[in-house]
């Protein structure tokens, strides 16, 4: 079960037609911007990816991801909700998306 507060995040980020291109772009672009560089970039997204992979269920659970990431289940909820505030950052104050 989805935690409710990034539930209802994922719900208010104006992805409104969100296919696999888009959430892939959204999700390098919000990690590009949340932290440019970052060795843990390549972790975050394969957190993001397994979590929300093709919105279909069973997506991976946290505490799957912290044992395979060697982190806790609440340090990989935490990335969740970072990158989806990022993302509905980008979705509300980029031009791209509001064309």
């Amino acid at each position: 079960m989805m935690n409710s507060r990034v539930s209802k995040l994922l719900e208010n980020c104006s992805l409104n037609v969100v296919d696999d291109f888009d959430f892939v772009f959204l999700i390098n672009r919000a990690l590009e911007k949340k932290k440019p560089n970052c060795k843990n970039n390549e972790r975050d997204k394969e957190i993001m990816y397994a979590r929300y992979e093709q919105f279909k269920e069973p997506f991976r659970t946290y505490q799957y991801l912290g044992d395979k990431f060697g982190i806790s289940r609440e340090r990989v909820r935490q990335i969740e909700y970072d990158v989806l505030r990022m993302m509905k950052d980008i979705t509300e104050n980029d031009r791209a998306f509001k064309l």
